[in-house]
């Protein structure tokens, strides 16, 4: 009874030694493995970051708009990597006065993008600035928008006009080149005040004839004439004495 007591205790010792050693008991079967998060059943746990990739993109137009999958990343040149997923991107080169440039990229694990962009130009750039608010912008006899603004503009001579309400307009003749800006300031001088509609002008003076006082003297006048023309018309009048008598005419040689 002891012996087997003591063989007992040995197996259970034995299995607790091997639990502690990471083997398999004798007579028994290993403990399952743990799956590591994200992965199969005795994989590893997944890195962070697992399936990003990097994008450079180089571009000899500067300050161009680059967008991954309609999402701005950054201004051309690209030098510092851009993470991106693994798999197929769509991206986009924008700027003004060039054509835009799109395209279809295949991001592939371990092997970083390096593209190269090249922008084809196509017009010019107008861009007005201007320290006033409201300032009016028109090219060719068309509005294009208020200062500040920035239009792109066939190849070729044009006509731009800065205007704002009681100040002096500001004309001028540009000519546009294909890729290059053409920049203008449009702060405008105020009109005259005597030309300004604007400026609030003091009423004139009163001409002599709009004087109170002349007025006055012309009613006070009028008052005296008429009292006097009264008076001959009311005054005493003269009586001929002959009023009522018979007179008797005699015409000669009748």
């Amino acid at each position: 009874m002891a012996g087997a007591m003591s063989l007992v205790l040995s197996l259970g010792a034995g299995e607790a030694l091997a639990q502690r050693r990471g083997s398999t008991p004798r007579g028994g079967k290993a403990p399952p493995a743990t799956a590591g998060k994200g992965g199969k059943a005795g994989e590893a746990p997944a890195a962070s970051g697992r399936g990003l990739n990097s994008l450079t993109v180089a571009c000899s137009t500067r300050d161009a708009d680059v967008l991954i999958d309609g999402e701005p990343v950054g201004k051309a040149p690209i030098d510092l990597p851009v993470p991106v997923t693994n798999g197929n991107h769509t991206i986009r080169v924008i700027k003004p006065g060039f054509a835009p440039y799109i395209d279809v990229f295949k991001a592939v694990p371990g092997r970083p993008v390096k593209l190269s962009v090249e922008l084809i130009p196509v017009a010019g750039v107008l861009r007005v600035s201007s320290q006033l608010q409201e300032v009016r912008v028109t090219v060719d006899g068309k509005y294009v928008g208020d200062a500040p603004v920035a239009v792109e503009l066939e190849p070729g001579p044009h006509t731009v006009l800065v205007g704002k309400v009681c100040h002096k307009d500001l004309s001028r003749k540009v000519v546009a080149v294909a890729g290059e800006d053409i920049p203008l300031e449009g702060n405008l001088e105020v009109l005259p005040d005597a030309i300004n509609p604007c400026v609030v002008k003091p009423l004139p003076p009163p001409k002599w004839y709009q004087k109170r006082w002349v007025w006055g003297v012309i009613a006070g006048g009028a008052v005296a004439v008429g009292g006097g023309i009264t008076g001959i018309v009311i005054g005493p009048t003269y009586t001929d004495p002959l009023r009522g008598a018979a007179v008797i005419y005699n015409i000669p040689g009748r």
